[in-house]
This record gives C-alpha cells, sequence and structure tokens, in this order.
C-alpha cells in the first residue's frame, strides 16, 4: 500500500466513480488483478522476468485474492468484478515459473499443467464466494 497523505485520507475516488457512473445510468464494474505482481507474502513471491510475481497454487495468496474482492464489494456499490491478468506468467527466457514449493506439496494426480489450470480455477471459484 502507498501511504495517502493527510489532506486526501477522506477521499474515496472510487466511490466517486461510482457514484457518477450510477447518476449517469451506467454500471460501474471494478478490475481486480487477482494474481498481483506485487509483493504480499513472502514465500508466495517470486521473481520472474520483469515483476514479482504470486503464486495461485498457494493456499494464502488465494485467500488474499478473496480478501481484496469481498473488500470491495462490500465497501462500495460496484455493479461486478472483473478478474484481470489471471493466469500463470508466460514463460520467460526458457525458464518455468518457480512454483517448485507448492508444486511439490500437491501431491495429487494432475499434470503439472493441469495443476496450475485448476489453481487458476480454483482461485475463479473462490471469488464468486464475495
Amino acid at each position: 500500500m502507498v501511504p495517502v497523505p493527510r489532506q486526501f485520507a477522506r477521499l474515496r475516488p472510487l466511490a466517486f466513480a461510482i457514484q457518477e457512473a450510477h447518476a449517469r445510468g451506467l454500471e460501474f464494474a471494478r478490475v481486480v488483478q487477482p494474481v498481483p505482481r506485487k509483493f504480499i507474502h513472502v514465500s508466495a513471491a517470486y521473481n520472474y522476468g520483469r515483476f514479482v510475481w504470486m503464486d495461485p497454487g498457494d493456499d494464502a495468496v488465494r485467500q488474499r485474492a478473496l480478501d481484496v474482492i469481498t473488500d470491495v464489494v462490500r465497501r462500495y456499490t460496484v455493479d461486478g468484478v472483473h478478474l484481470d491478468d489471471y493466469f500463470y506468467p508466460y514463460p520467460e527466457n526458457n525458464l518455468d515459473f518457480p512454483d517448485d514449493p507448492t508444486w511439490q506439496a500437491y501431491r495429487g494426480p494432475l499434470s503439472r499443467d493441469d495443476w496450475r489450470r485448476d489453481n487458476i480455477n480454483r482461485l475463479f471459484a473462490i471469488s464468486t464466494r464475495a
């Protein structure tokens, strides 16, 4: 989070945007990036390419995504939530995404690619609970 200067602490740009959209008969949907490319949990943050990516296979990452979506829909009258960048990153420099810890902990019947797809599917499924 970026610290907010005191004089701007009570501004709520999202609330303002929603109010103005609704006043004009428009719906307002919030875009959420469920697999953020910034640091939120040390064990699930990986430098990969130009960004730090979170591991969708990590329970804490999925819970954080749900917490953010839940916070938005409870505090604001959004008409919908759009999930953006909802995937594992594309291969960079012929290197695989470094999710070995969660892959090794999985120990299930799915191949790694299918397991990754399932992680994204589960992330999507929990977002509908918000």
